[in-house]
């Protein structure tokens, strides 16, 4: 199943849409609805298009793969499965739950968190982020090559106050904390 140039798919409360499933150029609203595989697992590849969920879920056995220009935005509702994106894709989160078991940003993409429980999120060497709110699991890692500003207050590195801008974290050994 597909959506091609200027079309734009509303799932609404009830309406449930199956992979695989491709967008180009195109517009997908989740708002009650969700997708899911009929088999036992599917992909939903968006390339220059829109994936906006205000409510609803995207189900576990169905990962997204997001190409240049493609933007997600979490607003309400679930992701649950793997998440990738590549090139000039972009990701805000402002709400719901991203549970996966990864939501990743590869070189030339950026993921911005606002809000909402985010479980794995992962910045790969080129990418970018940015965080400034929400619950975040034990998982975000930030890549040797990436860039992610963390905006908060009371940030400790190994229990002690930070000195400076920037903090290198060795994944086996530090701790940092702090409130967003």
């Amino acid at each position: 199943t597909s959506l091609g140039e200027g079309q734009t798919l509303n799932i609404l409360s009830g309406g449930e849409v199956q992979f695989p499933f491709i967008a180009v150029d195109s517009t997908i609203n989740v708002n009650g609805g969700r997708f899911r595989s009929s088999r036992l697992a599917g992909t939903l590849q968006l390339a220059r298009s829109d994936l906006n969920i205000i409510a609803g879920d995207v189900f576990p056995q169905v990962s997204i793969n997001a190409y240049d220009g493609s933007n997600i935005n979490l607003l309400g509702g679930t992701i649950g499965t793997q998440t990738t994106l590549y090139g000039t894709s972009t990701a805000t989160i402002d709400g719901g739950a991203m549970i996966a078991k990864g939501f990743d940003a590869r070189q030339g993409a950026h993921i911005e968190i606002k809000s909402g429980i985010n479980n794995v999120v992962r910045f790969f060497d080129g990418s970018t982020g940015r965080i400034t709110g929400g619950q975040l699991g034990r998982n975000v890692e930030a890549q040797v090559g990436s860039d992610l500003e963390i905006v908060g207050g009371e940030f400790l590195f190994n229990g002690a106050p930070i000195i400076g801008n920037t903090v290198t974290i060795d994944e086996n050994t530090d701790i940092l904390t702090g409130t967003l």
